[in-house]
C-alpha cells in the first residue's frame, strides 16, 4: 500500500504524540532536574498558597526559587481544579502542545502555505523530540510554559506585520508578550524588538502611544510587586 504524501505529517504528529503520552506514563525526564522542581512546587504550593493567594504572593521571598509566582498559582488552582498532581500534570501536558500548534499557525501565516503535506510544517515538531519540551510538559516547567504566550505573541506580530490594518494583532501580540513575562521576565526583551518593529513600519503617531500606555499598565503590577514589595529574590536565584 503506499503511503499518501498528506499523510506523512500527520502520521509523525501522531506518532510523537503517542510516544509524549508514554513518556508521561513512564515519568520521563531525560533532561534532568524537572522532577525535583516538581517537588520544589509542591511544596510552595502546600507552604504558601494553600494559605491564600495574598498570603503566598506577599510571604513568596520565604524561599529561595527560581520559578515565578504566577507560575506556580497556574499549578494552584489546576490543583485546585483537578484534586490530583497526575490530572495536573496531564492537564498541562496537553495544554503545552499549543506551543507546536501556534508554531504551525504561524509558519503557515509566515510563509502562505496552503497543504500540510509542506515539509516546513514538521519544524514544530522538533519540540516533541526535544528532551527539554517532553520533560518541561510532563512535570510542569515554567519556561515551556512561558513559551506557549510567546509563541502566541509573535504569531500576532508575524499577522499584524501581514495586515497592518488589523490594529487589534498588534495589541493581542503586546498582551500575550506580557503573560510570558510574568512567567519568565527575561521574555520582556522582546518588547524592546517588537516596539522597534512596530515604530518602523507604522506611522499612526495615535496607534504608537497606544501601544506604549497599554505595554507600561500591563507592566505595572510587576513594577509594583518586583520593586515597590521588594519582592524579587525569585528572579535572582
Amino acid at each position: 500500500m503506499k503511503l499518501n504524501k498528506n499523510h506523512i505529517n500527520p502520521i509523525i504528529y501522531s506518532l510523537l504524540y503517542l510516544s509524549l503520552i508514554i513518556g508521561f506514563i513512564l515519568n520521563e525526564d531525560f533532561a534532568e532536574g524537572y522532577v525535583k522542581d516538581f517537588e520544589i512546587h509542591q511544596m510552595l504550593i502546600t507552604n504558601l498558597f494553600d494559605q491564600g493567594i495574598i498570603y503566598g504572593l506577599m510571604n513568596y521571598d520565604l524561599y529561595y526559587v527560581p520559578h515565578s509566582p504566577v507560575y506556580i498559582i497556574y499549578i494552584f488552582l489546576l490543583k485546585k481544579i483537578l484534586i490530583s498532581y497526575d490530572l495536573v500534570r496531564l492537564v498541562n501536558l496537553h495544554i503545552c502542545l499549543i506551543i507546536p500548534i501556534i508554531l504551525i499557525l504561524s509558519i503557515k501565516e509566515k510563509f502562505k502555505l496552503k497543504k500540510f503535506s509542506d515539509p516546513l510544517y514538521l519544524l514544530p515538531s522538533l519540540f516533541l523530540i526535544s528532551p527539554y519540551f517532553r520533560s518541561g510538559s510532563i512535570w510542569i516547567d515554567d519556561n515551556i510554559f512561558a513559551l506557549i504566550f510567546f509563541c502566541a505573541a509573535t504569531f500576532y506580530f508575524i499577522k499584524f506585520e501581514n495586515n497592518k490594518k488589523r490594529k487589534t494583532f498588534i495589541f493581542l501580540s503586546i498582551f500575550f508578550l506580557a503573560l510570558s513575562a510574568y512567567m519568565r521576565p527575561i521574555y520582556s526583551l522582546f518588547g524592546m524588538y517588537f516596539f522597534i518593529r512596530f515604530f518602523l513600519n507604522n506611522k499612526n503617531k495615535g496607534l504608537l502611544i497606544k501601544y506604549i500606555l497599554i505595554s507600561i499598565i500591563l507592566s505595572l503590577p510587576a513594577f509594583y510587586y518586583f520593586f515597590i514589595l521588594d519582592i524579587n529574590k525569585w528572579a535572582f536565584t
